[in-house]
């Protein structure tokens, strides 16, 4: 079995979609919501879980548990997310940004793998995304990058992400692609309009999910039709789905409707992460691992 430490674990989604490939066993959850930790509890028993990402301690992680083989996190997202009209990005003033922390975390614990997980605002809020794949590249990753949103794996709703997959070189030597590319170089893949093969488009096959940028895009309009702002505690909140997806005909809640805790697991859903998009790149990295 493969080791897994999960960062900013929320409910467990990334947990529940590497569970699912059977191959994958969590060892330790990192999340400060306490809601959350119910959940967790529930869910996944007594895997133990770390309150504060900041007072991770390193040196003892390893000697209780060992090296992780991959570390995943959906880092916070308030500072770069599109929804928050006064995005502070990597300034950190009202300390959201966490990704020193998940960073020191790697660094120390040297993961053969990292998946990150961030809005999609994150590749376009200036220096983020390149602060991020840079601190990787210098701590012996190589990094690539993906904009998966539900519904490109058939999920009946929008929710827009950026997937950030990175392996350490320096365990087995191998990378991704066909060439070595700088930084700048990776950068113009990443938003290149062209129809070209480039790193980007090799392991979009390899995860079975298309590019989404150029004519590739259009696939998925279809289903960001009818996508309006909803009504949510009082306020007009974009929360991605659509008017399709009414209980009367789909016979799922569009929210949750207990009142017990209702606020906490409205919370919960929104910073979730949907499992079936780690699960896809979970497959994949066991394909390349040929386990």
């Amino acid at each position: 079995m493969y080791t897994h430490l999960d960062l900013f674990s929320g409910i467990g989604g990334f947990a529940l979609g590497l569970q699912r490939t059977g191959k994958f066993k969590t060892i330790a959850f990192c999340e400060a919501d306490e809601f959350c930790h119910r959940v967790l509890r529930k869910n996944f028993g007594n895997v133990p879980i770390i309150k504060d990402i900041k007072s991770f301690d390193t040196e003892r992680f390893i000697q209780e548990h060992g090296r992780p083989f991959i570390i995943t996190g959906g880092f916070p997202c308030q500072g770069f997310s599109q929804a928050n009209a006064n995005r502070e990005g990597t300034s950190n003033s009202k300390g959201r940004d966490l990704w020193p922390q998940m960073h020191r975390i790697i660094k120390d614990l040297k993961p053969k793998y990292i998946i990150g997980e961030n809005v999609s605002g994150f590749a376009t809020f200036p220096l983020a995304f390149e602060r991020t794949a840079t601190d990787l590249e210098t701590s012996g990753y190589q990094t690539v990058c993906f904009n998966i949103p539900a519904c490109a794996t058939n999920l009946k709703h929008q929710r827009q992400r950026l997937w950030i997959i990175a392996h350490s070189i320096s365990s087995d030597g191998r990378r991704w692609g066909t060439k070595s590319s700088s930084r700048n170089d990776r950068k113009r893949e990443f938003y290149s309009k062209e129809e070209k093969q480039t790193t980007y488009d090799i392991w979009s096959k390899a995860i079975g999910c298309n590019p989404v940028y150029g004519e590739e895009k259009k696939k998925y309009n279809h289903f960001a039709q009818g996508y309006k702002t909803q009504s949510r505690l009082g306020g007009e909140l974009s929360d991605g789905l659509s008017n399709r997806m009414d209980e009367s005909e789909f016979g799922v809640p569009r929210v949750t409707t207990e009142k017990q805790d209702r606020a906490a697991r409205l919370k919960a859903i929104g910073n979730a992460v949907i499992p079936t998009i780690p699960e896809i790149i979970a497959r994949a990295i066991i394909e390349a691992e040929g386990a």
